[in-house]
């Protein structure tokens, strides 16, 4: 009988993409633990300088850097823990999670672009997904955020609706879809602006990967189904598709 040490099993050796994707994970882990310490440093300081602020007006400048200080932390904190389920396997996270970590994740994005981010997923929030979705939702937000870039718009607006949807006979689903408007110009309304299909196509292997369907939609923007069936806790809202 042949022993551990006589013999090895064959090792395929890792492609130079899966070597790198393993360094760039190791160095996020360092610079997301090397920059939250000393924002953690800086937002306790801004603390006591607010607290001993000798003016209103001193007062409310503190307190603006306080709170960019905290919404950077934040989302240094939201991007290391989205980092870390790209390699290590942890419990589903709800649909509700996932849209709050990527909105938190991309919050400066949307702000600087002036695009508002509108949510209804009441009905789906307690879902789980399947994993590597929180990684497709956050390319489908980044792509639609480039379309709002790329047309120099002057702010727009991100709308994600989330439904359980039925139809003869494909048995109950979870459906997330996305749609984009903008504005040019203070004269006019917001208009629908189209999602970039080549942006689409690029995660269309990560929805493979989910067993998710990746589909447009008839007013230009983009909508995933997913083969998820609804906790017992969760309010259903039955649609047909």
């Amino acid at each position: 009988m042949a022993t551990g040490s006589d013999e090895t099993p064959d090792r395929v050796p890792p492609s130079p993409e899966s070597a790198v994707a393993a360094l760039l994970q190791e160095a996020i882990a360092i610079f997301t633990h090397d920059l939250s310490n000393p924002l953690q440093s800086l937002t306790v300081m801004l603390e006591l300088a607010v607290e001993d602020a000798r003016d209103a007006d001193e007062r409310s400048r503190l307190e603006r850097c306080l709170t960019a200080a905290e919404g950077m932390r934040t989302m240094l904190q939201e991007f290391a823990a989205l980092a870390r389920s790209g390699h290590r396997p942890r419990r589903a996270a709800t649909v509700g999670e996932t849209i709050a970590r990527a909105a938190t994740i991309l919050s400066r994005r949307f702000d600087r672009l002036s695009v508002r981010f509108v949510t209804d997923v009441t009905r789906v929030a307690e879902a789980p997904l399947p994993a590597r979705a929180e990684w497709l939702i956050l390319g489908i937000l980044m792509a639609g955020l480039a379309a709002i870039r790329n047309g120099n718009f002057l702010e727009g607006e991100m709308t994600l609706l989330g439904r359980w949807c039925t139809g003869d006979p494909t048995p109950e689903r979870l459906q997330i879809s996305f749609t984009l408007s903008a504005l040019e110009n203070p004269r006019q309304t917001l208009h629908v602006v189209a999602f970039d299909p080549h942006r689409l196509d690029r995660l269309r292997p990560l929805a493979d990967a989910c067993g998710t369907e990746l589909s447009p939609t008839g007013d230009g923007g983009v909508s995933m189904t997913f083969p998820v069936t609804p906790p017992s806790t969760s309010p259903r809202h039955h649609e047909s598709s």
